[in-house]
């Protein structure tokens, strides 16, 4: 049992339990919900419980082509042996159940409708016959979506429909920029195995064109808003280079570097943001407060 629980933690990805949790704290926050019990409980389901659904089923059904991927392990979970896939399909299973539940409990249609949505996204990101992860272009905007939807999760528990805004729209392609860059980083293994993504299909520069229209439509966007944050100005403008630098030398090695330094400062900002407001909120309730305000006048919240 104490091995099985091991392999599943490793299997879910530690490392990227904060991002659904932390964009669903942000729809609650930006949405106008006080977070409660349930609440709390939702962002527990986004962690552990989601990230072991999402990478489990596609572990499932990555099985082949997992063997033969050198980069599978470590930070990237773990090659399943045949044994593995009963339990962890039925451990997949018995947590979207869960968390279907979990929504209906709301009686809250628009609630319910994203967390079937995200379910339906996440199953059939890797399962056949749709498996999202292998049409090229649509492969990166469902990543982003993946996060989108967590967001507009919260976001739907008080009916804020904030989840439209243009900026929340161009944040989630931002994500699926940052996903496009990945397809290069694999380039050579992906094309060796025969499967089809973004870079393989397109080739690699196409991804990095695609990542770089995007990061620099924010960058003009962000600087058009009125909303004035050195951090996010800096962020930005790291994002469109690290594009450009591998849109014009499109090579595996440097896509690994640009996706590396993308994530490290992504998953930085998170923490920051979601232990500031959601565990140590009411530490910087003033602070926060007017620091939100201002963001979601913005928006035009």
């Amino acid at each position: 049992m104490l091995e099985k629980i091991k392999k599943a933690i490793s299997i879910s990805r530690p490392l990227f339990w904060l991002a659904p949790a932390a964009a669903y704290a942000a729809g609650i926050i930006f949405g106008g919900t006080m977070r409660g019990p349930f609440e709390t409980w939702e962002i527990i389901l986004l962690t552990f419980p989601l990230g072991f659904v999402l990478y489990g089923l596609n572990d499932i059904y990555d099985f082949e082509s997992d063997r033969k991927n050198p980069r599978k392990g470590g930070l990237w979970g773990v090659k399943l042996e045949e044994k593995d896939i009963p339990w962890v399909k039925k451990t997949a299973f018995a947590f979207m159940g869960l968390m279907l539940i979990t929504a209906l409990s709301t009686f809250n249609p628009m609630h319910i409708a994203f967390a079937i949505a995200g379910l339906l996204l996440v199953y059939f990101y890797s399962a056949p016959p749709i498996r999202l992860k292998s049409i090229p272009i649509v492969d990166s905007l469902a990543n982003g979506g993946y996060l989108y939807i967590c967001f507009g999760l919260g976001c739907s528990l008080s009916g804020s429909l904030l989840f439209l805004h243009p900026y929340v729209i161009l944040a989630t392609l931002c994500i699926s920029g940052i996903h496009a860059i990945t397809t290069i980083m694999d380039y050579d293994s992906d094309r060796k195995a025969g499967e089809k993504t973004f870079a393989t299909v397109f080739g690699p520069r196409a991804p990095a064109a695609f990542s770089s229209i995007i990061f620099i439509i924010a960058l003009f966007a962000f600087l058009n808003s009125g909303y004035e944050s050195l951090i996010a100005l800096i962020v930005l403008g790291i994002a469109v280079l690290l594009s450009l630098f591998v849109l014009v030398f499109p090579k595996p090695k440097n896509a690994k570097l640009a996706f590396k330094l993308l994530i490290i400062i992504a998953l930085l900002i998170a923490y920051f943001y979601f232990f500031k407001y959601i565990i140590l909120g009411q530490w910087f309730g003033d602070f926060s407060e007017q620091e939100l305000a201002s963001v979601t006048i913005i928006w035009g919240g």
